[in-house]
């Protein structure tokens, strides 16, 4: 292994940070002491000085820390300040050297290599840089390029002895032992005190044949490392080639006294006491080891079977990938297709494994798995922008590899789930069929036993002929039902070479089958068929809340035709301008805007809100909606496909698509957990027998329980269902989730910025007093204000215009209106220039006077916004505007703190003094004022700095680029407002900003459900694995544990459908 860097890169560092801070300190001492912590605080020091030190004592600092938090073991940590050392410094090569050995290290041998191609980059004649990038190509096992790289460092330095060491490694493992020897002398010569380079140029010694040389190096190596275990083992295998027997049993027995818990050497050791019992202690006459016990027939033919199987395996699936690929080319040649995106409805697509089963096998058709998304709600696979011509035929044929079935979706609004559905109720029948046929299997064995105790004693251990026939068949019949939707993707799954749960399922059935465990074979078969059953009804469980949301729009419309009749009419058939009737009591089936009538409207399917809202001619309404008593005559605005309540059902669907961190996490780990248990299993089966002695059909039976123990079921679907049902819940109180990573995110809040205009306040200001100076009036002041604001939209702007249009019918714009961006307006207004804007404004044109600034001040000590209107001459007035604070504001900070966000900050760009006022009010724990665009966004960078992870809340439109800069945006009030929805990751349908702690309660509860979920999951396969151990675990045992994990964490996923109040809902999970 390449020998880390950080305590030569460490020193390096320490001295490169003299000056100040560090005078006087003897640096390479303190790194030599390895004064950890010592080292972390003082590089803490340095990098919160930030401005104070240069860029390249940060840069230094940075590393430094790194590679001490390397030295106590925190990778993550030692990363994170790489990472922030590299944004200062791109092509630092100190940094590039650290964190590639950090992932080499850690295994990551690609971006390791990557590290370290980009130091060779940055300092071309770099021994280190090639010296690792070499020992990550030979773990890699990519020998020609690590040769070529040791070859670059020998050119380099050819003096250094790692270098000829690992060289001779690589020639080691391509089996080019003379060149491994000369490399090994080479290193030797250089650094004749490595006791490890000893011993491996005495293993090739050894390989050669060359005993006495050797027995000599390891003797070299045990004088100078009188503990390294190896050259004893290593020397003790010499003597016993050289049958030398009682000096082989001395230094396996003095291995085994530095290391008792040395393995090998203890079989060796047992062995070596066999041979000698056997022949004698003479060192001449050496008995040739007992042979291992035979297998039995039936274990032997397993073997035989399993080998054959695997090699047609790889032989047909060698020849199926070759076709497939011809075919695929063929194929897409026939239809070509550049269609940006395309939709396929798949069956049987219910979990996650079977998604990480379409991603391996259709990415590579469609030019990787980037373009494929899933929406395993609705059984979708998306296919995303790629440049390649595929045609959907293409597609649908490399979905049929892996035993599911595709047919591209073209249907606009509701789609048919007629298949799906036909599906689910064969599924319920087949797992039912193979249910009735155990309990049948079971009661024959009960009733041939003569009572139940002895059934249980008798029960198993068949080997087939011994069974009675009506229970075999009872229990052939359970396994052909309970396999039935698993055999044919098992198939492919074998074809492809690629292990999953519904192979592994099939193997432990047929390896039961083939020792004689009839009714293990048929329970494993019915309980599996079962967890996949509760998989699929899970699913539709929660696909089944989100199209009741669809329901929620009644099919018809009562049309109001020209002649003033009406008639009912498809709702899909009606285009916008046309007019229908809602009367008292029904859902409104169309987004539209009221023309007659007044009434109170439930808008609670749509926003969560508990109070009726009153609409008038005018008013909007949305579809789901229930109206009240009145009767009312709507204009449509939008079609049916196109309604609010359609585009929320298609964002929570697509949502879906958006995987959160806990999913991905828990696909990549089944990915690895199910193939590494079930080459485990290969190894219990054959370890024990070979190397012990053990019984073959006991080894054999306790693999085929770990195979059943890797099937990942409960683990994969512990997350989607979690996700799944969040999602859904949050749409029916009112809060738009724009997708999983967005709905984990609220629980990991740490602060929490937000608008003031429209959040905390109302948004909806009026001018509460108007201050003329010298002659002139308050309606001049407002007419002025008021000339210059009619076509700003600015909710001051309506305040000011409102107010005007109390006092006077006409108001004249004014020409030549600019905007200043920040402060204020300038134009002309009767031949002569006006302005109006803030205070600083005045300040900076410098009109300000005493009695201006003195009155300003008093009133925004008061909460108000002042304007202040001027011409080029002097002041006119002020016009103080007031903004009502929400009564629900102060109780949401509280809440909010409660829920565990550590800073509540408000951004706003009024003044000073009035920002500070509602702060006060409100609760916030602090304010920043008078802030352009631009500042909000300097702002959010600060805090994520600062925290982390940062919420922004604002209205979505005119915050948009501080929600975009955010860790998470927030958009108020999205009920009608397109621009917000897509703005926004989540949006809140109404103003009601209490929704705020419910959604961060609601985001820790769905984390809390996800991490139980996946704690249990994983906690049953621990304890059914050492059970397996202990010789105490059962096939039908295991299977049954893992469907009742797949029930609890089922039936913990799905509490978050439960409606919650939101306002009152807890935050315990």
């Amino acid at each position: 292994m390449f020998p880390p860097t950080s305590l030569v890169l460490a020193v390096f560092f320490w001295a490169s940070l003299g000056g100040p801070t560090f005078a006087g300190s003897d640096l390479s001492a303190a790194c030599r002491a390895a004064e950890i912590e010592t080292r972390i605080a003082k590089c803490t020091e340095i990098i919160a000085h930030g401005k104070r030190e240069t860029k390249r004592n940060q840069l230094f600092a940075y590393i430094s820390r790194a590679a001490a938090y390397r030295a106590k073991g925190d990778f993550d940590r030692a990363l994170a300040d790489l990472d922030k050392a590299l944004r200062l410094s791109p092509k630092s090569a100190p940094a590039l050297l650290e964190r590639g050995s950090i992932y080499h290290d850690r295994g990551d041998f690609d971006r390791a290599i990557a590290d370290y191609s980009a130091a060779i980059s940055a300092q071309p004649k770099s021994a280190t840089a090639f010296f690792g990038r070499a020992e990550s190509y030979r773990a890699k096992n990519n020998l020609d390029s690590a040769i070529a790289d040791y070859d670059v460092v020998l050119q380099l330095d050819k003096n250094l002895a790692m270098a000829h060491s690992g060289r001779a490694n690589a020639y080691r493992y391509k089996g080019d032992l003379d060149r491994a020897l000369a490399d090994f002398d080479a290193a030797l010569t250089l650094d004749p005190k490595s006791a490890p380079t000893h011993v491996l140029r005495g293993a090739i010694y050894h390989s050669k044949g060359n005993l006495d040389r050797a027995i000599a190096d390891f003797d070299k190596a045990i004088e100078l490392d009188p503990r390294y275990t190896s050259a004893f083992v290593e020397r003790a295998n010499a003597f016993r080639g050289k049958h030398e027997l009682e000096r082989a049993k001395q230094d396996l027995e003095a291995a085994l006294k530095l290391n008792p818990r040395l393995g090998p050497a203890k079989v060796a050791l047992d062995e070596l006491n066999r041979l000698l019992a056997a022949g004698g202690a003479h060192p001449g006459d050496a008995t040739p080891p007992a042979p291992a016990p035979a297998a039995p027939p039936i274990a032997r033919r397993l073997i035989l079977v399993a080998a054959g199987l695997a090699l047609m395996a790889f032989v047909v699936g060698g020849f199926w990938f070759k076709g497939a690929r011809g075919n695929r080319v063929e194929s897409a040649s026939k239809e070509p297709s550049h269609a940006g995106r395309r939709t396929f409805k798949v069956t049987a697509l219910d979990c996650a494994e079977e998604v990480a089963v379409l991603r391996r096998e259709v990415g590579p058709v469609v030019g990787g798995e980037e373009h494929l998304a899933f929406d395993v709600l609705n059984g979708r696979m998306i296919v995303l922008d790629t440049a390649l011509p595929i045609s959907p035929d293409t597609i649908i044929n490399a979905v049929r590899r892996t035993g599911m079935t595709a047919d591209e979706w073209r249907l606009e609004g509701r789609e048919p789930s007629d298949a799906s559905d036909r599906r689910r109720r064969q599924q319920v029948w087949f797992t039912s069929l193979s249910g009735l046929f155990v309990a049948a299997g079971f009661v024959i064995h009960i009733w041939l036993a003569g009572g139940f105790g002895e059934a249980l004693r008798l029960l198993g251990g068949h080997d087939g002929k011994s069974m009675p026939l009506p229970e075999a068949a009872a229990y052939a019949l359970a396994v052909i039902f309970g396999v039935r939707f698993v055999i044919v993707k098992a198939w492919y799954a074998a074809l492809g070479l690629r292990p999953d749960m519904n192979l592994l399922m099939v193997i432990a059935v047929a390896g039961a089958v083939a020792i004689g465990e009839w009714f293990e074979a048929a329970t494993v078969a019915f309980l599996f068929a079962l967890s996949l059953t509760l998989e699929s009804w899970s699913v539709a469980r929660a696909r089944h809340a989100i199209s009741a949301l669809l329901d929620l729009a009644p099919p018809t419309v009562r049309l109001l035709r020209s002649d003033g009749s009406e008639a009912d009419a498809p709702a899909a058939e009606i285009r916008p301008g046309e007019r229908f009737v809602v009367r008292a009591g029904e859902r409104i089936a169309l987004d539209g805007r009221v023309v007659m009538g007044v009434s109170a409207v439930n808008q609670a399917p749509i926003t969560g809100e508990s109070v009726p809202v009153e609409k008038e001619p005018g008013a909007e309404v949305f579809a789901g909606t229930i109206n009240g008593d009145g009767a009312l005559t709507v204009e449509a605005t939008r079609t049916a496909e196109d309604t609010m309540l359609a585009r929320i059902i298609r964002m929570v669907e697509e949502a879906h698509a958006r995987r959160a961190p806990s999913e991905q996490w828990v696909e990549q780990f089944a990915r690895v957990y199910t193939p590494s248990v079930m080459a485990f299993a290969l190894v219990v089966f054959l370890g024990p027998p070979l190397a012990f002695g053990g019984a073959w059909d006991d080894w054999f039976y306790r693999a085929l329980v770990l195979l059943v123990i890797a099937c990942p079921c409960a683990l994969v679907i512990s997350t989607p269902v979690s996700i799944v049902a969040a999602l859904a819940s949050s749409a029916r109180a009112g809060v738009l989730v724009k997708g999983g990573a967005y709905l984990e995110l609220p629980a990991r809040l740490k602060a929490i910025a937000m608008d003031k205009t429209g959040t905390i306040t109302r948004g909806e200001p009026e001018v509460v007093r108007v201050v003329p100076f010298g002659t002139h009036t308050d309606a001049e002041l407002l007419a002025r204000a008021a000339a210059l604001e009619a076509r700003s939209t600015h909710p001051l702007a309506r305040a000011i215009l409102h107010k005007a249009q109390e006092r006077m019918d006409v108001i004249a714009p004014a020409t030549e209106v600019q905007a200043l961006k920040g402060k204020g307006l300038t134009g002309m207004f009767d031949g002569e220039p006006f302005w109006l804007g803030s205070h600083r404004y005045v300040v900076e044109r410098g009109q300000d006077t005493p009695q201006s600034a003195e009155l300003a001040e008093a009133l925004e000590g008061d909460g108000n916004t002042v304007i202040v209107v001027g011409n080029a001459r002097h002041v006119c007035g002020l016009i103080a505007v007031a903004d009502t604070i929400r009564p629900e504001a102060g109780e949401m900070v509280r809440q909010l703190h409660a829920a565990g966000i550590l800073h509540i900050v408000m951004l706003t760009g009024d003044n000073r003094v009035t920002a500070e006022a509602i702060a006060r009010e409100v609760g916030v724990d602090e304010v920043y004022a008078e802030l352009l665009p631009e500042d909000k966004v300097k702002k959010i960078d600060e805090l994520v700095g600062r925290y982390g992870v940062v919420a922004m809340v604002g209205d979505g439109v005119n915050d948009a680029p501080a929600l975009a800069r955010a860790s998470l945006g927030i958009a108020m009030g999205a009920i009608g407002s397109d621009a917000a929805i897509e703005t926004a990751d989540v949006a809140l349908m109404t103003d009601d900003i209490s929704k705020l702690p419910w959604l961060v309660r609601h985001a820790k509860r769905t984390l809390a459900i996800i991490r139980q979920n996946i704690a249990f999951s994983l906690g049953v396969k621990a304890l059914f694995m050492a059970l397996t151990f202990a010789g105490l675990a059962t096939l039908w045992g295991a299977i049954a544990a893992d469907v009742g994990a797949s029930l609890v964490v089922i039936a913990n996923a799905l509490r978050l459908l439960r409606p919650a109040r939101v306002r009152d809902a807890g935050s315990r999970p």
